[in-house]
């Protein structure tokens, strides 16, 4: 657990080191910044597109800074994925893939379709 929010900070200091030396530079240091973290742990199935729909709606609704998906996905379903790769392909809110371990199949496709991929050292 400690090594997961260890990887997550390292995330998401990346993702403010970005901001922070883009084209915004109004961006305050001390602003707090809202970042989704949406799970995809399991097989590629029904509940995990569920689960991606709600965080991705949320999200837009809080007006969220980056969306973060958690991937260790042994793959699944190429329908289900397909239905997955649509509400975050399209995205204004910048998105990222942190594959803690495994990205197989239709889990691959998913990361492909957010902004930026970052991998632990074991997956």
């Amino acid at each position: 657990m400690k090594k997961l929010l260890l990887r997550i900070l390292l995330l998401l200091n990346c993702f403010l080191f970005s901001l922070s030396t883009s084209a915004q530079e109004d961006v305050k240091p001390q602003e707090k910044k809202k970042v989704y973290l949406i799970p995809v742990r399991q097989a590629i199935m029904h509940p995990q597109l569920y689960l991606l729909r709600r965080g991705v709606e949320k999200a837009i609704e809080e007006d969220a800074d980056a969306i973060v998906l958690l991937m260790d996905t042994p793959g699944g379903s190429v329908a289900v994925m397909r239905e997955m790769v649509g509400p975050i392909i399209d995205l204004d809110i910048p998105t990222y893939t942190l594959v803690e371990k495994d990205a197989f199949s239709a889990g691959a496709i998913i990361a492909l379709a957010t902004d930026n991929i970052y991998m632990t050292p074991r997956s």
